[in-house]
């Protein structure tokens, strides 16, 4: 649960006090990876070295890298770089078609000085929302999300739809509102951490190749009986030659609807992976740097137990970036 600040208990009081007779709905929605997809990033700077890290990254980690004396940049995050219509995008527009755009907010991760590229972009999708109802927090942690939707609440609104990609984020702004009383959706767009549309959209696509309904579901021994001629007689490169993008193409089909499905294999598998070995890379060259520091700083230490103690810390590191890849 969300530790409450005297503030946040405030407007708790506040929004439970009020009269909820007429109803005033809201719809808040992330910006990056929920209404659009873009290749904005942010420039780290952490103990003298420089890297960069993309929105979804922001989100999971910049409070443990502030903590860590990582210093931000966010000249490119200002900008909307290649940006394309996110996974609630039409959700969005479908809303400004009923409800109005009065009411429908953006609430990001991104600083506020980002609302003038962002109102731009949703402008040219056609989601005419005013800039004031772009809010840029510079923080990535999900309490402030939480607590801006607070605000919200203390202005009168009390029939609450909310959007984001990320997990933590739906989690704090749900338990927030179950401490008042009011209408509320919380929705997490489309996210490889939610196993189940994962699944069901690498059905589709083997629908799609094959022609077997992605509802189907056979027993092993129905299965090797089914594929047992199927590429037989295919020639395959040797394994060291067969690249993991070039695997891809044997899933899916042919045609235009063929390359859509490539490529958003592509985008939720190749990129995906090759990020988590980036992201494995430059941990290991962090602990390499900061074990050669250790060695010339403390020349008194036992090598042994500094090497043991680096390794530990090398096995955290990896399991955790695990876990965010």
């Amino acid at each position: 649960d969300i530790n409450k600040t005297s503030t946040t208990r405030k407007n708790l009081q506040q929004a439970n006090s009020k009269s909820v007779a007429k109803k005033k709905g809201i719809s808040v929605f992330d910006f990056d990876d929920t209404l659009a997809r873009t290749k904005s990033k942010i420039l780290v700077t952490l103990n003298g070295r420089k890297f960069k890290i993309d929105a979804t990254e922001f989100a999971l980690q910049s409070a443990d890298l502030e903590a860590a004396g990582a210093v931000f940049d966010f000249s490119d995050f200002n900008k909307v770089v290649d940006g394309k219509k996110g996974p609630l995008a039409d959700l969005a527009l479908k809303r400004q078609g009923k409800f109005g755009s009065g009411d429908i907010y953006v609430l990001t991760a991104r600083p506020k000085e980002s609302a003038y590229a962002i109102h731009a972009f949703l402008k040219g999708i056609g989601l005419n929302i005013p800039l004031d109802n772009i809010t840029g927090l510079a923080d990535g942690r999900p309490e402030a999300k939480a607590d801006w939707i607070i605000n919200k609440v203390s202005e009168g609104y009390n029939d609450f739809y909310f959007a984001d990609d990320a997990i933590k984020n739906i989690k704090a702004v749900a338990d927030i509102l179950k401490d008042i009383d009011v209408k509320s959706r919380v929705e997490l767009a489309f996210s490889k951490s939610d196993p189940k549309a994962f699944e069901n959209k690498i059905n589709q696509i083997i629908e799609n190749q094959s022609g077997v309904i992605k509802e189907a579901k056979y027993s092993e021994v129905v299965a090797k009986r089914r594929g047992a001629d199927i590429g037989k007689y295919e020639m395959f490169m040797p394994a060291s030659a067969e690249d993991f993008v070039g695997l891809l193409t044997y899933l899916t089909g042919k045609g235009e609807q063929g390359s859509k499905d490539r490529q958003w294999l592509i985008d939720n598998l190749a990129k995906p992976y090759f990020k988590g070995v980036d992201a494995i890379n430059i941990a290991k060259t962090m602990i390499k740097t900061d074990y050669n520091k250790l060695l010339k700083g403390y020349k008194n230490i036992d090598k042994k137990e500094l090497t043991l103690g680096c390794q530990l810390n090398k096995s955290l590191i990896v399991n955790f970036i695990d876990l965010l890849c």
